[in-house]
């Protein structure tokens, strides 16, 4: 979790401008009670509270933005969300405080978890299991909802005025095969901005080089993740096939030829020589 002698950490991490979302329907939330979130969350009588910034659906995914107490700019979230009716719950990760403070214990990186629940005009954002923190909505603009108004136009403008510190471009190795000629398949793709548009084939050897490979024809059933699509290289198409972890006697294929799934280190050494920022391993829940 992000604490407040953190901040000058954050400060120094890269930003980009809150202006490129300014056209996408939003809706702004406060700390209802500022005096109580200052008091709990910020010390020596410093003022602050939380502001959200949620954003409707758009690329395949709704997004968050949350402003710590205390703190100048915005930090982006991964996360998903689901609703009911008026009511709607987001599970948000921020990525960016478990590089500022990460809590890594023997099964690895544990996730900073923040929870965001939001009714009507209300919300509540939990930022651990036992610290929480009561929203109010003063700003919406662009809803697309019959009946709905948008208001608080100035203060979502003063939130769309400040700077955010973006998702770290951590990616996952999602497939990693030796060919029967010796050749490495490796895909890798973003690990929290996913789409299949990101993912990147790259194929080759460490003694002769690496190509990328132009993928398409990208399909992945929902049997559990059972997965093709077709790798151009050098204008020769190539088809992949990698079968559900849930046929656990089945291989992977390359034009129909079966291949070898490379060891944990193996991925290292040929994600760094790639140069995939790979993300670190998670804690199970």
């Amino acid at each position: 979790m992000i604490h407040s002698n953190d901040y000058d950490m954050m400060l120094l991490m890269p930003t980009l401008s809150m202006e490129q979302h300014r056209n996408r329907p939003c809706e702004l939330y406060v700390s209802a009670l500022p005096q109580r979130t200052s008091k709990h969350f910020l010390r020596d009588g410093q003022q602050g509270q939380f502001e959200v910034l949620a954003f409707g659906y758009a690329f395949g995914k709704h997004q968050y933005f949350v402003r710590y107490p205390g703190f100048p700019h915005f930090v982006e979230m991964s996360g998903s969300a689901s609703s009911h009716g008026s009511m709607e719950s987001a599970t948000l990760r921020n990525v960016v405080g478990e590089q500022v403070s990460p809590y890594v214990s023997d099964d690895g990186l544990h996730e900073d978890i923040l929870m965001l629940f939001k009714h009507d005009d209300h919300a509540m954002i939990t930022v651990n299991s036992m610290e929480f923190d009561f929203l109010n909505r003063i700003g919406r603009r662009g809803s697309n909802t019959k009946g709905q108004l948008d208001y608080g136009e100035e203060a979502v403008n003063e939130a769309l005025s400040r700077k955010y510190i973006p998702i770290p471009e951590l990616r996952n190795v999602e497939y990693a095969f030796k060919t029967e000629d010796g050749h490495l398949i490796v895909a890798n793709s973003s690990a929290f901005n996913y789409s299949y548009e990101d993912i990147v084939v790259h194929v080759g050897t460490p003694e002769h080089g690496f190509m990328t490979a132009k993928i398409s024809k990208f399909a992945r059933y929902r049997d559990g993740g059972t997965t093709t699509f077709t790798a151009t290289v050098m204008d020769h198409d190539n088809e992949f096939y990698s079968p559900t972890p849930f046929k656990r006697d089945e291989k992977a294929t390359w034009n129909g030829k079966p291949m070898t799934k490379l060891t944990e280190k193996e991925i290292d050494s040929v994600a760094k020589l790639l140069n995939i920022n790979r993300a670190p391993k998670t804690a199970k829940r």
